[in-house]
């Protein structure tokens, strides 16, 4: 049984890892949390998930926009709208599958997630060649 103050001090650690994460980043800080609710933390996948879940709430995602709008890095108000959409009906969907598999099935999936992320963060195209393919308007979004 852990003490209060490891309690304390472990949750606020894995607060600190996925606010920086999110900030610095401009990511969604459940791949620092889930990780790091899982190490620190000690909790079981699910619980984890749902520890992500809960800090992606719109406190998180409000400031984060806020600084990169201060900043001139402007997301089109219609894709904000759109993708919060869509967060939030993919969530409720997600949370129901995950609530039917084991946990073990529940982290090798988020570890192919991850996998596939970074693959993908190292295929990535330049920005600038990217911006002369693409037929929106690339220059409204933080690269």
């Amino acid at each position: 049984m852990s003490s209060p103050f490891h309690d304390l001090l472990a949750g606020v650690s894995v607060g600190l890892v996925g606010g920086v994460a999110s900030g610095l980043l401009g990511v969604s800080p459940g791949g620092g949390l889930v990780v790091s609710s899982n190490l620190l933390l000690g909790s079981e996948q699910h619980v984890a998930q749902g520890i992500s879940l809960f800090a992606q709430m719109p406190p998180t995602g409000l400031s984060g926009i806020k600084r990169y709008w201060e900043k001139g890095s402007r997301t089109p108000t219609s894709w904000l709208v759109l993708l919060t959409m869509g967060f939030l009906f993919g969530g409720v969907a997600g949370a129901l599958a995950a609530g039917s598999v084991s946990s073990s099935f529940l982290r090798w999936t988020y570890v192919v997630y991850l996998a596939t992320l970074i693959r993908h963060t190292f295929r990535r195209v330049t920005p600038s060649a990217q911006t002369s393919r693409c037929a929106c308007q690339c220059a409204d979004l933080p690269v």
